[in-house]
């Protein structure tokens, strides 16, 4: 069992969650959240054809050579209702419910089991306000937007600011993602991610999920293009990791495919 917060994520291929090289599997699978859907009425096709249509890219699954680690599931109206993810044998079923047009609830379980849950809230504009973690209301997120963009959360537990995120913006594109943690009055830098990004199109920011608390899966979902580079350094500046994505798009310059090391992941679509 484990929880978003307990695994690094890789940047464009999946990315909510997972862990480091293998784990970059399983970092690789938190991260594909959202997406267009598969209309019901179109052909069905089971090949390993990429493509996209004038009105979207939708993305089928995620593979690891001829296994499929993430897979999507949609309703008539191309809202993603289902996620599943596939690692080590362990399967995890995310769904999300949906209001005005907007997620307000995911659920991740495992075996029957629930291992989180989020409750999104919006202000009449439409913008992502409050966060709460676990169904319950003693902690959660809120979220400062400066030109339409979240550049701060503040995460509240039992009425007390306790954690801070911040966030730089390079056009569309996050660069560089805080995360401090509040001793007292003083808030101490707890880690930093910066992120290079490419000029093709990032397939998750059709998604539509409002907020991740990892840092590197929100840059992930928010960012107009793919993440090249991510670095991770610890509050004192050390840098701590660096992962580099190679990528091959498609003729809609799209991710195809993704190298990360010796990991190699494929995305699969469907019009």
């Amino acid at each position: 069992m484990y929880h978003p917060n307990d695994t690094m994520t890789i940047i464009n291929i999946i990315r909510l969650n997972i862990m480091k090289t293998k784990n970059n599997l399983f970092k690789l699978a938190l991260s594909i959240l959202f997406i267009g859907i598969l209309f019901a009425s179109c052909k069905k096709d089971d090949s390993n054809e990429d493509a996209s249509n004038e009105n979207g890219i939708y993305l089928k699954s995620i593979n690891q050579g001829n296994t499929q680690v993430v897979g999507f599931a949609y309703d008539a109206n191309n809202k993603l209702t289902e996620q599943t993810r596939n690692f080590g044998g362990n399967q995890v079923l995310i769904t999300y419910t949906y209001a005005n047009g907007k997620i307000t609830g995911e659920i991740a379980k495992q075996n029957n089991s629930t291992i989180w849950q989020y409750i999104y809230g919006y202000n009449n504009n439409g913008n992502l306000t409050r966060c709460d973690i676990g169904g319950a209301t003693n902690t959660y997120w809120t979220f400062h937007y400066t030109n339409g963009k979240i550049d701060k959360a503040i995460e509240v537990i039992s009425g007390e600011d306790a954690k801070k995120q911040t966030f730089t913006y390079n056009g569309d594109n996050i660069i560089e993602a805080k995360e401090f943690s509040r001793f007292g009055n003083t808030w101490e830098l707890q880690k930093r991610y910066t992120f290079e990004c490419d000029t093709k199109n990032n397939p998750y920011k059709l998604f539509k999920i409002p907020y991740n608390e990892n840092l590197n899966e929100l840059a992930l979902l928010l960012n107009e293009n793919n993440i090249t580079v991510e670095k991770k350094y610890d509050g004192s500046g050390v840098l701590l990791e660096t992962i580099q994505y190679n990528y091959i798009y498609n003729a809609k310059n799209y991710p195809k495919t993704v190298q990360m090391g010796s990991d190699s992941f494929s995305y699969l679509y469907k019009n």
